[in-house]
C-alpha cells in the first residue's frame, strides 16, 4: 500500500508540472489591449447671449415667468434684480428717529460665463428719497446688510464675497469676486430685515410719497 501511495503522489506531481509548462505563453502570443483618448474644448459666446436667471427663492429652479430677469445680454451680466421694495405707506411721524425695514428680500443675480475666471465686482448706489418735486428726506439712510450668496445650478465655483453698506447714497461694492471665484450664476439674497431705512426726526412730511432708485453696477474686474 505504501508503494501505491508514493506512486500516486509522483504521478500528481508530474501532472502539475505539465500544466505549468503548458501555461507559459510567449510574449508574441499575448492578447493586446487598446486605448481611447478623450478631449473637449470650449469657446466664449460672442456676447449676445442672455444668461437665464434662476428662481431667487430656489436657485435650483428657473426664474418664475411672472417675475423675469433683466434681459441683459453678455457673458458677464446682472441677470436678475428685485424690481421694487417698500418701507410702508402708513408710517406715523414721531418726534424721534424712524427705523424701518423693507417688505421683502432684495435679490441680485450675477452671471459670469466668460470662461476666464478673471473676477468681477458689483456695486450699488441710491438717490436721495424725494417726491420728485421739492420734498427730500435729507439725511435718510438706506442700508443693506451683507447678503447670503450662493452659486446656482449645482455650480462648484467659489461664490463672490458679500459686504454690508450702511448708506447706499454713498455707493460701494457689495459683491466682490476675486480671481478664480464667482463663475456661473451668483445669487445674492439680502434678507428683508437687513434692508433698512433710517430717517432723522423732523424730516418726513405727512401725505408725501417719497421714492428713490437703487442702481446696481457691474465691473469686469474685482476690487483689490
Amino acid at each position: 500500500m505504501k508503494k501505491v501511495l508514493t506512486s500516486a503522489l509522483l504521478s500528481a506531481t508530474a501532472l502539475g508540472a505539465g500544466l505549468v509548462i503548458s501555461g507559459n505563453v510567449s510574449a508574441a502570443d499575448a492578447i493586446k489591449g487598446a486605448a481611447t483618448t478623450t478631449g473637449v474644448q470650449f469657446v466664449a459666446d460672442d456676447g449676445s447671449q442672455v444668461i437665464p436667471p434662476v428662481d431667487p427663492t430656489d436657485p435650483t429652479k428657473p426664474v418664475d415667468p411672472t417675475d423675469p430677469g433683466t434681459g441683459n445680454e453678455g457673458n458677464l451680466a446682472i441677470v436678475y434684480a428685485t424690481k421694487a421694495i417698500s418701507f410702508g405707506d402708513k408710517n406715523v411721524i414721531t418726534a424721534s428717529t424712524v427705523n424701518l425695514k423693507a417688505d421683502k428680500d432684495v435679490v441680485v443675480e450675477v452671471g459670469d460665463v466668460r470662461g476666464t475666471n478673471a473676477g468681477w465686482d458689483l456695486s450699488v448706489k441710491s438717490d436721495q428719497l424725494t417726491d420728485g418735486k421739492t420734498n427730500t428726506l435729507t439725511g435718510a439712510q438706506l442700508g443693506l446688510a451683507a447678503g447670503k450668496n450662493v452659486v446656482a445650478n449645482g455650480g462648484t465655483s467659489v461664490a463672490a464675497t458679500t459686504a454690508a453698506l450702511a448708506d447706499t447714497t454713498t455707493g460701494a461694492v457689495v459683491l466682490n469676486a476675486v480671481k478664480d471665484t464667482g463663475s456661473g450664476i451668483n445669487v445674492d439674497t439680502i434678507a428683508k430685515d437687513g434692508v433698512t431705512l433710517t430717517i432723522p426726526a423732523g424730516i418726513a412730511k405727512a401725505d408725501v410719497a417719497y421714492a428713490s432708485t437703487l442702481t446696481w453696477s457691474l465691473a469686469a474686474a474685482p476690487v483689490a
